[in-house]
C-alpha cells in the first residue's frame, strides 16, 4: 500500500493515521520505518508539506484524524459567522451596492462554508470565503472578514 499525508494549509497540523494491525509503514523519502503508537502513526505535518510512506503486505487504513491548532479553529468560524452575519444584511442600506448576482453569490458561498464548518472541513470553509469573486463583494461593501488571510494587504 502507498499512501501519504499533506497539510493543505498555512499552519502546521498533526495527523493520526490508524493502520491495521502488523502494518509497518516506511517512509519513502529515507526509507526509514516508522514506528506506531496503539497502530497508529503521528505524523507532524509544516504548512504545506506532504509526506509519502508506503506499507508492505496486506495493511490497510482504518481512519485517519487531522488535529488543527485550535487558534486557527476559531479564526476560521469567526470569519465563517462574519460572513454569515454579512450575507442576512439584505435590510441594511450598504447591502444595495451589490447586484443581484453578487447578493445571491454571497448567500452560496456563505451557507456553503457554514456547511464545510460544520463538517470540520476548514480549508474548504476557509477557501470557500477566500474566493476572487468573494474578495470583490467585501471590496466592493468596503467590509472585509477578520484576517481573511493575505488578501486585506492586496
Amino acid at each position: 500500500m502507498l499512501f501519504y499525508a499533506v497539510n493543505r494549509e498555512r499552519y502546521p497540523v498533526t495527523v493520526d493515521i490508524t493502520l491495521s494491525p502488523g502494518t509497518l509503514p516506511i517512509r519513502i523519502a529515507g526509507g526509514s520505518a516508522l514506528p506506531l503508537t496503539n497502530g497508529r502513526l503521528r505524523v507532524e505535518l509544516q504548512p504545506y508539506q506532504l509526506l509519502a510512506y508506503r506499507a508492505p503486505g496486506p495493511a490497510r487504513m482504518l481512519k485517519v484524524e487531522t488535529h488543527v491548532p485550535p487558534a486557527h479553529r476559531e479564526l476560521v468560524t469567526s470569519q465563517v459567522h462574519w460572513v454569515g452575519n454579512l450575507a442576512r444584511s439584505e435590510g441594511e442600506k450598504w447591502f444595495g451596492a451589490l447586484g443581484t448576482s453578487e447578493q445571491r453569490l454571497l448567500v452560496e458561498i456563505s451557507a456553503e462554508a457554514s456547511a464545510a464548518l460544520a463538517r470540520g472541513d476548514l480549508w474548504h470553509a476557509r477557501t470557500a470565503l477566500e474566493r476572487q469573486p468573494m474578495i470583490s463583494i467585501y471590496r466592493k461593501l468596503e467590509r472585509m472578514p477578520p484576517q481573511i488571510g493575505d488578501v486585506q494587504s492586496k
